[in-house]
């Protein structure tokens, strides 16, 4: 599986991206053995069916040993520090972890993207407000896209970061506009999950030139 963002570049890392594929190689009657492992740019990744009814599908991503370093930073934004924690699980987080979501999140993602703490590859930018212990929201400012409705890692990246702080247990909804998630990590293996829906928007054709 490769994954390309609409700037032309490749992702390294995409949860929700993996589900996508799954559902995918199912409605085209390929045997569910055929989705257990899918390969990516960052290695194997293992897809458990829990749900095979098409109509209410739920599938369970195993990332593996993805959470490669956490740590906390303070960059400059506009003139003021700004503290953050970076989560590197495949592909770079830039985590704030706030009370209430700044209204203009959205630019902040954009310059927190492209900062130059994080070129020349730039990083991923998650908003995460904790509601309790085992819920948070989240908002993603995702590289080379903007703001997305939903992202796997996004939401990984914003729970393992509240985890990190204290602030959450090991397995979390994540509140997004696009829908939920629910986000596992295991501390002693350092395994990752995400699990969540995959649902057919549209088909089409498309054409280009070889």
């Amino acid at each position: 599986m490769e994954v390309y963002n609409p700037d032309g570049t490749k992702a390294q890392v995409s949860g929700n991206g993996t589900r996508c594929v799954v559902r995918y190689l199912l409605e085209r009657g390929y045997s569910p053995r055929l989705t257990k492992e899918i390969e990516t740019v960052k290695g194997i990744v293992s897809n458990e069916i829990l749900n095979g009814d098409l109509s209410n599908l739920k599938v369970r991503v195993n990332l593996g040993r993805q959470a490669k370093e956490i740590k906390r930073m303070t960059i400059k934004l506009r003139n003021k520090a700004v503290d953050m924690i970076y989560v590197d699980i495949g592909n770079p987080h830039g985590v704030r972890l706030v009370s209430k979501f700044p209204p203009d999140w959205k630019e902040q993602g954009y310059l927190i993207e492209h900062h130059r703490v994080f070129q020349p590859h730039k990083v991923n930018v998650e908003f995460g407000r904790v509601i309790n212990k085992r819920e948070m929201e989240v908002r993603v400012w995702e590289r080379g896209v903007g703001a997305v409705l939903s992202s796997g890692t996004g939401a990984s990246g914003a729970v393992l970061a509240g985890i990190f702080a204290g602030k959450l247990a090991n397995k979390v909804k994540a509140r997004m506009a696009g829908g939920n998630l629910e986000i596992e990590y295991n501390p002693k293996l350092k395994n990752l999950f995400i699990t969540g829906p995959a649902q057919t928007v549209c088909r089409g054709v498309f054409y280009y030139n070889a």
